[in-house]
């Protein structure tokens, strides 16, 4: 029986097998079948695996790149929400944002995808700007007067006074009014609204004498959805009570100004003071911008635990993104 022989071709890395079943029984025919097998396969008819080529280095490149630019950004806010909360801190830490290129190339395994080389302009300046723009907002709500509207503080969201207030299946993110009073502000997290006029209703942490409203937006140079922001913003007020209904009365009787207005778009049989009418600006520096109550509301002590915040118009938008609202004042 014929026997296994090492090939003379190529023996490092294939063994030449003759196969009697091809062999002719005739005397004359001399004919056989020969097959190759790979040493690195138990099957002579099982091909060799390939090897996929390797990436070309501009792509390997680029696929670490981007999440590791990715991760940068991300460290850098957090690291600055952390800072934000010592406002003495921020001129320290604002110092050092030049020199987070420079640190990061001396960083192991970092230094090849993230070094000055690596960090195009345009990308460190976003990264600047994002950072600066996180302190500066936390830095001004860290100073700003106390929240009565704020979620974390005990307000709510009255749904029965807010426009497009919907439940269960057909509900989503961006439908949820409570966005507008919470403190976590970031891009894309905003209650969004598709018509206008649109209001929002709040009930109040406790009743309070209002002084001061506050519109919250991002920052035009940093937000790609600018066109969205409020423009021409009402506050609106329940008056509620004897005491304050017999104050309201008095104010009405003596000529309060701007009560010939309409009702908020949601009234619901309740008597309404507007409070204040105001404009919100997005090209202004200041993102966060802050509006006065008319004076003849803080003068008088009327106090309100229920107000309104209706969206007249926007900056040209297809939909408006109200991204926070705060309301100001001293405990009723």
């Amino acid at each position: 029986m014929p026997s296994s022989r090492e090939s003379p071709f190529n023996g490092s890395r294939f063994v030449l097998r003759e196969d009697s079943r091809t062999w002719s029984n005739e005397p004359n025919q001399s004919r056989k079948m020969l097959h190759f097998a790979s040493t690195a396969s138990t099957s002579s008819d099982s091909d060799e695996p390939e090897i996929s080529p390797p990436l070309p280095p501009s792509t390997s490149r680029f696929a670490i790149l981007l999440p590791t630019t990715v991760a940068i950004m991300l460290l850098a806010i957090a690291f600055g929400f952390h800072l934000a909360r010592e406002p003495s801190q921020s001129t320290v830490l604002l110092s050092y944002i030049p020199t987070l290129p420079l640190f990061l190339s001396t960083r192991p395994h970092v230094a090849d995808y993230a070094s000055p080389a690596a960090l195009t302009p345009a990308l460190r300046t976003a990264i600047e700007e994002v950072v600066r723009s996180t302190l500066r907002a936390h830095d001004i709500a860290r100073r700003a007067p106390p929240d009565y509207a704020l979620q974390a503080h005990g307000s709510r969201v009255a749904k029965t006074l807010t426009s497009g207030s919907t439940t269960g299946l057909f509900s989503s993110r961006e439908d949820d009014p409570s966005i507008a009073i919470d403190d976590d502000v970031h891009a894309g997290k905003c209650w969004q609204v598709t018509t206008l006029p649109s209001q929002l209703g709040i009930r109040l942490s406790c009743m309070v004498y209002p002084t001061y409203v506050t519109v919250e937006h991002l920052p035009a140079e940093v937000s790609v959805e600018a066109d969205q922001a409020p423009k021409t913003v009402q506050v609106w007020g329940v008056v509620e009570g004897i005491r304050n209904e017999d104050i309201f009365a008095s104010l009405v009787a003596s000529g309060l100004s701007g009560y010939d207005e309409p009702a908020p778009p949601i009234a619901k049989n309740f008597l309404w003071a507007p409070l204040a009418s105001f404009t919100y600006n997005i090209h202004a520096d200041n993102p966060v911008q802050t509006f006065p109550v008319s004076e003849m509301y803080t003068h008088s002590k009327l106090s309100f635990g229920v107000v309104a915040v209706v969206l007249l118009d926007n900056w040209g938008g297809n939909s408006t993104c109200l991204y926070r609202v705060r309301v100001h004042g001293t405990p009723a």
